[in-house]
Order: C-alpha cells, then structure tokens, then sequence
C-alpha cells in the first residue's frame, strides 16, 4: 500500500519482536524485522525503513555500537531511531540519546505509548 511507512524492529527476543510487530500493523505501519545487527544492516539496505526500532542487547553487536554505524552512515543515518530495551536507568539513556537516538522507550512497554512515539517521530522526520 502506497504511503505507508515502513518500519524496521531491531529485536532478538522473539516474543518483543512479535509484539512490536502486532502493535505497529495495528497502528497502520508495514513491518520488516531483525534478530542481530548484520541482519538489521542488510534489512536497512534493502527495505530503506522510515524508523528503526532498536534494542541495545543483540546477540551479535550491541544497540549503541549498531545506532552509531547508522548515525554514520550519509545515506541512512538520518533515519529517525528509538531504542527499546531494558535498560531503562538514566546513563543508559542518556548514553543512546548522546550517540543518536531521537527515543527511548523501556520495556516492558505501553502499545499506545511506543505507537505514539512511533507517530510523532514520523511526523516531525517528514
């Protein structure tokens, strides 16, 4: 369906990624997921997300090391970016929100507050 934003999960916890993906769908959003940090890279290559879900712990990288290679990268690196994670203490936090992360969202989550969040951000992003 045409106009309808494409939203990459970054989540290894299967029950998480399949919750996000239930919330997201029945908020309006098309959904490609991720389970580590390579399948992300190769997800963000070939499906050019509009927002990224992150969760800062990956089997294979961590969600900090993931969001500055994004950050970095001229093509992809504005794509906006919230983090979704356990880690929900004030240097976590503020740590994803210096290396580039415009959210953060703890989980366990609210599905109308990481709806709206996801909302907003595309909103301001356009």
């Amino acid at each position: 369906m045409p106009g309808k934003p494409k939203l990459l999960i970054v989540e290894d916890e299967r029950d998480y990624r399949e919750l996000l993906e239930g919330i997201l769908r029945k908020a309006g959003y098309a959904v490609v997921s991720a389970h580590n940090g390579a399948q992300a890279l190769e997800r963000l290559a070939s499906e050019r997300p509009a927002l990224i879900l992150l969760d800062l712990n990956l089997p294979d990288t961590d969600g900090y090391a993931l969001c500055r290679r994004i950050r970095g990268d001229a093509e992809f690196g504005r794509i906006p970016i919230i983090m979704v994670t356990v880690q929900s203490d004030t240097s976590s936090i503020a740590q994803g929100l210096r290396l580039g992360a415009d959210d953060y969202v703890a989980k366990p989550f609210d599905p109308e507050e990481v709806a709206a969040r996801v909302s907003s951000l595309l909103k301001q992003a356009a």
